[in-house]
């Protein structure tokens, strides 16, 4: 993800704002027993964070244009 913000020139200090945010993310799984060691996670976007809709968004429409450029077939324009 924050290769695609550099390619798309995403001011830096917004990217290593985001970078901060999401990396060394950890989680703890909540059981019967009691709650789990927290992990940590590697991927994803944060569920209820109110930038994550529009980053999933970015990230999904680079790779659907990535795709479409790597087919042979169809209509060309």
């Amino acid at each position: 993800m924050f290769e695609i913000m550099k390619s798309l020139h995403i001011d830096w200090k917004d990217t290593r704002l985001l970078q901060d945010l999401y990396r060394r993310q950890e989680a703890v799984v909540l059981r019967v027993g009691g709650d789990s060691h927290p992990g940590e996670l590697g991927r994803g976007f944060r569920q209820g964070f109110p930038i994550s809709p529009l980053l999933f968004s970015i990230y999904a429409d680079v790779m659907m244009i990535e795709a479409l450029e790597e087919m042979k077939e169809g209509v060309l324009l």
